[in-house]
């Protein structure tokens, strides 16, 4: 936990990692939190006293103990607001559809609703109680808008790639910008997993962060500050991945891969993950990213861009 006057930076345990994030506390005349993705012993005492939660975006990890908050106002963003409201949204949102069907949806939307998990070996991924946040909001934010909490002002700085709705924050008089997403120091790289996510819109919203007059940085997996030359200096090698990825992807479809082959190999997350659904479907969602850069080049060969433009799903999923 750190402070910069009355900002209080809860670490999210487990060092900050998915399925945890950083949190904010903005210990002012309106009391507000910032993503609930700290942890429940972080959070749950600072509930009884928050009258507002402001989620950066949707994720799972950014709203996780939004239930713990149960006086409070939820927000998000406006373009965020339909993944936040329920399972089916949420579900088509971050890319189960798409990639899995909805025969898929529906099966692990009837899951969640009977309170079991049906199938324990895929972790958090069946489990109900790490839905409860879904369906409760109640108010939302516009690009560029400015909150006052008091003796804070906050202006939101919307990001989209990472979501559709996806915001960064910017607080003036403490000349900190808390960067959500943009973590710089992740040893995997963007994250543009998301049926809404676009790698173009990521590259184009870290500018908007660059061009802030923010001194420091805090995102919402490293637990540190930045200062503005360190968080620049970083940013760079952190969007580097994307480029690097999509030189691997055309060096496979160089070599014949075909995009089942693309899919199985583990370019995103290592390999013995995709047997878990959602990291199977974020794996796909990426690489369909990447093609669709591609394709726009025509950087593709011609028989794989036909099976895109048909939208074939590459796992029919029946019993998943």
């Amino acid at each position: 936990m750190e402070t910069i006057k009355n900002l209080i930076i809860i670490w999210g345990d487990k060092s900050g990692r998915f399925p945890f994030s950083n949190s904010v506390f903005i210990a002012d005349k309106v009391k507000t939190v910032i993503d609930t993705g700290a942890g429940q012993d972080n959070l749950e005492q600072l509930s009884k006293e928050v009258g507002l939660v402001i989620n950066s975006h949707y994720h799972l990890d950014h709203i996780r103990y939004n239930h713990l908050f149960l006086k409070a106002e939820i927000m998000v963003h406006q373009r965020d607001i339909h993944a936040l409201a329920s399972l089916t949204g949420f579900a088509k949102k971050y890319g189960a559809k798409l990639v899995l069907g909805s025969d898929w949806v529906e099966n692990w939307e009837r899951g969640i609703a009977s309170q079991r998990n049906i199938h324990p070996e895929q972790g958090f991924v069946y489990e109900p109680d790490f839905y409860k946040p879904i369906g409760k909001v109640d108010g939302i934010y516009s690009n560029e808008e400015q909150f006052s909490f008091g003796y804070t002002k906050m202006d939101v700085i919307h990001t989209p790639g990472h979501s559709e709705g996806h915001c960064c924050f910017f607080f003036p008089k403490q000349g900190l910008c808390f960067a959500t997403d943009y973590n710089i120091g992740s040893e995997f790289g963007p994250w543009y997993g998301g049926d809404d996510s676009d790698i173009d819109e990521l590259l184009s919203s870290a500018q908007k962060l660059v061009d802030l007059d923010a001194k420091y940085y805090v995102n919402s997996h490293d637990q540190k500050f930045f200062t503005k030359d360190e968080f620049q200096k970083g940013l760079r090698g952190f969007l580097d991945w994307i480029d690097a990825r999509e030189e691997k992807i055309t060096n496979l479809l160089d070599n014949g891969y075909s995009f089942i082959d693309l899919c199985n190999e583990g370019i995103f997350y290592k390999k013995k993950y995709l047997v878990l659904d959602w990291v199977l479907i974020w794996e796909v969602t990426m690489l369909i990213k990447h093609l669709q850069r591609l394709k726009k080049s025509e950087l593709i060969p011609k028989n794989l861009a036909t099976a895109m433009a048909a939208n074939m799903s590459p796992f029919p999923s029946p019993g998943r």
